[in-house]
């Protein structure tokens, strides 16, 4: 179950050339190669909480989940 399992928190910037700017979110596992969650981003000081569709940007805060 969940509560035998551990999860972590991170919060990063996206940037220009990492491959993840121009990334929906629906492909960033594929991208990234790793089982993540994005959970919430921050553009610009408005903060989103993203669904698949969601096409990150450069300079994006993004907090994941893993």
């Amino acid at each position: 179950g969940f509560i035998d399992q551990k999860a972590a928190f991170f919060q990063l910037t996206v940037e220009e050339k990492s491959g993840l700017a121009g990334c929906p979110l629906k492909e960033i596992n594929t991208v990234l190669g790793s089982n993540l969650l994005v959970a919430c981003v921050n553009r610009k000081n408005r903060l989103y909480v993203p669904n698949g569709s969601f096409v990150l940007e450069s300079g994006d805060e993004i907090g994941i989940i893993v």
